[in-house]
């Protein structure tokens, strides 16, 4: 069993997702996977942000997905879920650590070489490279998370 945040729990059988996706949602049925052109991947508690965000429901053009598992790297998930969208244009990697932090570096190498169709391309939205990940204070850290939210949910042009 796993708790779960409302204090819930849920049984848990076999593996884990290793990738969360708009598609698995309830609103799955009012999802229309041909009208996405752009993914937004990214893990951890950004998914969420990025879902509750102002700017994420006028979307639809738009999907949101959170990768669980790095390592092994899930070549065949991330693969199966670009070929879900038939018009993907763009694939943006969202993470709230700088560029030389956190996951963007270990997925940029590996997306471009094993699983980026033709003709899509791969961005990165997150704090620029620098030594350490702080702000230094916290209302620069949330402007700056803002800002990230912002771009990673505003369209790109073409």
């Amino acid at each position: 069993f796993r708790q779960r945040r409302d204090g819930s729990t849920e049984y848990v059988e076999g593996e884990a997702e290793r990738i969360e996706y708009d598609g698995r949602t309830e609103k799955a049925r009012l999802f229309n996977r041909a009208k996405v052109t752009s993914v937004v991947l990214c893990t951890g508690k950004i998914y969420h942000e990025l879902q509750a965000h102002a700017l994420r429901a006028a979307r639809t053009d738009l999907a949101v997905a959170r990768v669980e598992m790095m390592y092994p790297f899930p070549r065949q998930e991330i693969e199966d879920l670009f070929a879900s969208y038939p018009n993907l244009t763009t694939v943006l990697w969202t993470q709230e650590e700088p560029a030389n932090m956190g996951a963007w570096e270990f997925m940029d190498t590996r997306i471009r070489t094993t699983c980026l169709p033709e003709n899509v391309t791969l961005g990165y939205v997150g704090r620029e490279r620098r030594a350490s990940p702080s702000e230094g204070y916290p209302q620069a850290h949330q402007a700056e998370q803002e800002r990230i939210l912002v771009d990673a949910l505003t369209p790109r042009k073409a």
